[in-house]
């Protein structure tokens, strides 16, 4: 876990930061090549990654970061460590079915 926690970090802001907005970055691209304007199943769906891509960068990665940390002054059974661990992993999952949602969004395109 505690390997997990370091290594989390810095995948997290190298890897999946660029990724993101990469992802966000071609959507508009698409949107503008496609012409097809700012229907709301796509404005959603970017508002989503955006939002996904904040959370990352402003939560996750950070705490990664500091929860491994914590683990090498503390161990990984301390207690601050284990609420950190499953608060994390709260975020993490939240941030999984909304990610999901945008899928199902853009894949189904809702008329509403």
């Amino acid at each position: 876990m505690a390997g997990f926690a370091k290594d989390a970090e810095w995948i997290g802001m190298r890897i999946f930061m660029p990724a993101s907005i990469l992802v966000i970055a071609f959507g508009f691209a698409l949107v503008e090549k496609g012409g097809w304007g700012y229907p709301f199943w796509i404005a959603l769906a970017l508002a989503a990654q955006g939002a996904s891509a904040l959370v990352g960068a402003g939560f996750l990665g950070p705490e990664s970061g500091r929860i491994g940390k914590l683990v090498d002054a503390h161990g990984v059974e301390h207690a601050e460590v284990q609420a950190r661990i499953r608060r994390i992993f709260l975020v993490s999952r939240v941030e999984l079915v909304i990610l999901i949602a945008v899928v199902f969004d853009m894949a189904i395109k809702p008329a509403f």
